[in-house]
């Protein structure tokens, strides 16, 4: 939500619209859809603009994702988040991660219209595995409040947070090793449309290995000697 071009638009329009159109489709969630956060953490899986950044327990999909976003000649990156330390500096309890259902999270998302102040920090959250695609994902959650501030450029962030560069020339070869290894659109996005990107680029991308004489080996290495 806090990103272009979704930053002038009021979050209660998203959640609106998304309430009354999506019922015909429920049944891709894993679960009975009740309440606010639930209503909200599939408008994050499927799209619409919120203030939840994704994170992922799973190294291998993180990683999945970081090669397959923008194009093979630019770099990648991965973020590692200390959810403990980030909500012992941030959120200010304790450092606990808490369900999305606790007392002290539910100001982060009032009723549909109710227009409550947000708190200011944000807050890592674990949230409920209500869709096929959050579980496959092994997805986890910060919440943002009231504070735009991007969490890379939040003071003090250095013991919670860690950036893994992945050079535009390694990524080929990373996802031929992640598909090898098991991970690919069809497992982390259950279903006929993450199947279907799958078969379409089964044969239009060479997911051959590079031979350790090839450019892409030698940057790795290169990479790696640095």
């Amino acid at each position: 939500m806090y990103r272009k071009p979704y930053f002038d638009v009021e979050e209660d329009r998203y959640r609106h619209d998304f309430f009354l159109r999506s019922r015909p489709f429920l049944d891709e969630a894993t679960s009975p859809v009740s309440g606010v956060w639930d209503w909200y953490f599939l408008m994050q899986h499927y799209g619409v603009p919120t203030r939840l950044l994704d994170f992922t327990e799973s190294a291998l999909a993180a990683l999945y994702f970081a090669t397959v976003e923008g194009a093979d000649d630019e770099n990648g990156c991965v973020w590692i988040l200390h959810p403990a330390n980030f909500n012992l500096a941030y959120a200010a309890n304790g450092g606990d991660i808490p369900a999305y259902s606790e007392k002290y999270v539910a100001p982060y998302l009032p009723e549909l219209w109710e227009r409550t102040p947000l708190p200011d920090p944000p807050m890592a959250i674990d949230p409920p595995y209500n869709s096929r695609r959050l579980v496959a994902q092994r997805g986890k959650f910060v919440v943002y409040g009231k504070v735009r501030t991007p969490l890379n450029q939040l003071s003090g962030v250095v013991n919670a947070l860690v950036r893994i560069d992945i050079p535009g020339e390694a990524k080929r070869n990373v996802r031929r090793q992640l598909l090898a290894a098991g991970i690919s659109e069809s497992v982390l996005f259950p279903g006929l449309p993450g199947l279907s990107r799958e078969i379409r680029e089964a044969y239009t991308v060479d997911m051959s290995f590079d031979s350790p004489g090839d450019d892409d080996a030698e940057v790795e290495e290169s990479d790696g000697d640095s």
